[in-house]
């Protein structure tokens, strides 16, 4: 595609290329699946790709709508994605990996297995712990580490805690229990 080629040579002098990763707007909150285009360019321009989230987005211009609502719209940009050791072979790999990016976790539960799962979690993908206890969700926030039930243990710095219930379970596509039963 002569398109393609375009890109290709505009990326490479450092311009930046700013592309729709699902094809076109969501109808939903629901996060689509990747089209291949985007990370194909990549590779072959040599450049990392900067992934950005918008949420939001569909509330403010719902799809088949010619009318904007005023709504709140959040821009996150994430850390740029290194392609420079990507083969194109493996791009349903890479596209995955990029994908899950966008897709938040919710854990419920600030205690060791709770706190566990949301530092690995936190390693790809955005993710929110929702601790009831107070000094816990500011340690975890503060220090990155939760000394109460993980004494000695360094918390992945992207992980978020919250006390409300309602902020950790909010538009997120994984919600993970880790209270134990006694606790509901």
């Amino acid at each position: 595609l002569e398109s393609m080629k375009n890109a290709t040579e505009i990326l490479k002098k450092g311009t930046s290329v700013a592309i729709a990763p699902e094809g076109t707007r969501s109808g939903s909150k629901t996060l689509g699946k990747f089209k291949k285009g985007a990370f194909h360019l990549a590779i072959k321009a040599g450049v990392p790709i900067v992934p950005i989230v918008i949420k939001n987005a569909y509330m403010a211009m719902p799809k088949g709508s010619k009318m904007f609502n005023p709504t709140h719209i959040e821009v996150v940009v994430l850390d740029p994605v290194d392609t420079s050791e990507w083969k194109p072979k493996n791009i349903d790999t890479y596209v995955g990996a990029v994908r899950n990016l966008f897709l938040k976790v919710g854990v419920l539960g600030g205690g060791s297995w709770g706190t566990t799962v949301a530092s690995l979690a936190a390693k790809n993908s955005p993710t929110i712990i929702w601790a009831r206890n107070q000094e816990i969700v500011d340690e975890i926030n503060k220090s990155h580490t939760n000394s109460k039930y993980l004494p000695n243990a360094k918390l992945t710095h992207s992980l978020k805690a919250s006390s409300s219930i309602k902020e950790t379970v909010e538009d997120v596509a994984v919600i993970v229990m880790g209270v134990p039963s006694q606790s509901l």
